[in-house]
C-alpha cells in the first residue's frame, strides 16, 4: 500500500493541543486579571499584617498568588470554550466506496454528490461507511485515521476540519483498474458557505433513485465531481443491506425522493 507523508505543520490538532498557537492570547488575557489580583492580594496583607512582612518575600508571594489565580481562571476559560465546541451538532456523511468513485449522501440535507466533499469547519463530521463491492479504504490524511470500507456493513468515523481549506482524500486500499482515480477533495468552509453549498445542490442536478444509483454504480473512471439534488428515502441503508442478501437484487420500494425531516 502506498502511503503519503504530510507534512507536521499540515496536521490539524486538537484544540487543547495546539497551546503554543494560543499562548498571545494566553499573556493578553492574564495582565489585567494579575495586576488586580496584585492589587487585592497587597491590600489584603496590608491590613492583617501591617509591616511584619518582608518586602520581597512578600512582593514574590503577591505575584506568585496573583499568577496561579489568573492562570486558573484564563486555563478555565478555554475549557468551558472547549466544551461548548464540543456540543456542536455533528453533520452526518453516508459513504459509499464505488468502482471508481466515491458517493457522499447527505440524509438530514437531502442531497448526495459524487467525488465531492463539502464540509463546515469546526463541524464534527460523523462518516457511516459501505462498499459497494469489494472492500476500499477512505482516508484523508490531514484530518485522521483512514477506514475501511465493506459491503454487507458499515463502518464509522468522525473527523473535523479546525480550519478552512481543500484537504485531499483518497483510496487507500487497491481496488481495480480505475484505483488510482477514486481520489477526492474535502472543501471545509465556513457556515454559511457549507449552507450556500447545499441550498446550490438542491437547485440542480439529477435525482439519485435506485435507476440513478444502478447507473452510477456501473465501473466509471475519473469521473468529475458532480452533485444530486435529492436521494430516495432509505438508499443507504438499501444499498448496505443488499449486500447481505447474495440472492437478491438491489430493491428500492420506491424512486421518489425525499429529504429527511430535521
Amino acid at each position: 500500500m502506498k502511503t503519503t507523508a504530510v507534512p507536521v505543520s499540515h496536521l490539524q490538532l486538537p484544540s487543547r493541543i495546539r497551546l503554543s498557537a494560543r499562548l498571545p492570547d494566553f499573556i493578553t488575557l492574564m495582565k489585567p486579571r494579575v495586576m488586580l489580583l496584585a492589587v487585592f492580594t497587597a491590600l489584603v496583607g496590608l491590613i492583617i499584617a501591617p509591616g511584619h512582612l518582608d518586602p520581597l518575600l512578600g512582593f514574590v508571594a503577591i505575584l506568585s498568588i496573583a499568577a496561579g489565580a489568573g492562570a486558573a481562571g484564563v486555563l478555565n476559560m478555554w475549557y468551558d470554550a472547549d466544551i461548548d465546541a464540543e456540543t456542536v451538532k455533528p453533520v452526518t456523511v453516508q459513504v459509499v466506496s464505488l468502482d471508481w468513485k466515491w458517493l457522499f449522501i447527505y440524509p438530514e440535507q437531502g442531497i448526495a454528490s459524487v467525488n465531492q466533499l463539502t464540509i463546515p469547519v469546526g463541524t464534527p463530521i460523523s462518516f457511516e461507511l459501505t462498499s459497494s463491492g469489494v472492500m476500499n479504504s477512505f482516508f484523508v490524511p490531514q484530518l485522521g485515521s483512514q477506514i475501511y470500507t465493506m459491503a454487507g456493513m458499515v463502518t464509522r468515523v468522525q473527523l473535523q476540519a479546525d480550519h478552512p481549506g481543500k484537504y485531499p482524500g483518497l483510496s487507500a486500499q487497491f481496488s481495480g483498474d480505475g484505483f488510482a482515480d477514486m481520489r477526492f477533495t474535502v472543501d471545509a468552509v465556513p457556515a454559511e458557505n457549507f449552507a450556500q453549498w447545499v441550498d446550490a445542490a438542491r437547485s440542480a442536478g439529477p435525482v439519485l433513485d435506485a435507476q440513478a444509483y444502478e447507473e452510477l454504480v456501473k465501473p466509471s473512471q475519473a469521473v468529475a465531481p458532480f452533485t444530486y439534488q435529492a436521494v430516495a428515502p432509505r438508499l443507504f441503508s438499501s444499498i448496505w443491506s443488499s449486500e447481505m442478501q447474495s440472492d437478491d437484487a438491489l430493491c428500492l420500494a420506491s424512486p421518489a425522493s425525499q429529504r429527511v425531516e430535521k
